[in-house]
């Protein structure tokens, strides 16, 4: 039977610890310095290590290392960059709108001002007008009231001349008398 993967890995690791040992039973010790061959493989071991981790490790890794240290510092650096434009414009667009409002007040106060002018002057041509309408009327008023006053005075001239031509004509008796006012009387109402 085969021993499973994690057991025989560690029947690996005892085997090479015995040998490190020196083949006797007795226990590794790393610290322990009297085994003269132990410690001249294990600075050996440590030197070809510590020179191929610098050469084909560290370097890679210090270069990775950098260059991301240097890819950050540029977005950091444009982003400060991003930031203070962005600061730039937000106080531009602050200050354009800072001034449109003004623009607009002005045009407001502007538009309010020549409506106010323009309200005074059509009530002042609209009283113009209607003092102007009033006065042709009255004046018109006048007209027709004289007309028909000379009318009525033509008509009372020729009804009082017409009374007296039939007065004399005959010498007229009361009776003459109201029967002629009756019928001046009945087209007086007729004419109305």
């Amino acid at each position: 039977m085969m021993p499973s993967h994690p057991e025989w890995i560690a029947s690996g690791a005892k085997v090479v610890l015995h040998l490190l040992s020196g083949g006797d039973d007795k226990p590794f010790n790393p610290i322990d310095l009297s085994n003269s061959t132990l410690l001249f493989w294990t600075v050996i071991v440590f030197v070809v290590l510590f020179v191929l981790m610098a050469r084909f490790v560290w370097g890679p890794l210090m270069k990775t290392v950098g260059a991301r240290e240097d890819r950050i510092r540029g977005d950091m650096e444009k982003a400060e960059a991003a930031r203070v434009d962005a600061e730039k414009s937000r106080a531009a667009l602050q200050r354009d709108l800072e001034q449109a409002q003004q623009k607009a007040k002005a045009l407001l106060d502007e538009a309010s001002e020549r409506a106010s002018k323009l309200r005074t002057e059509l009530e002042t041509q609209a009283r113009t007008d209607a003092e102007s309408i009033v006065a042709k009327a009255r004046a018109q008023i006048q007209a027709e009231k004289a007309q028909a006053l000379q009318e009525i005075r033509d008509q009372v001239v020729d009804l009082s001349v017409e009374i007296s031509k039939r007065l004399v004509a005959k010498a007229p008796g009361r009776e003459d008398h109201l029967k002629e006012a009756d019928a001046v009387i009945g087209r007086l109402r007729g004419l109305n």
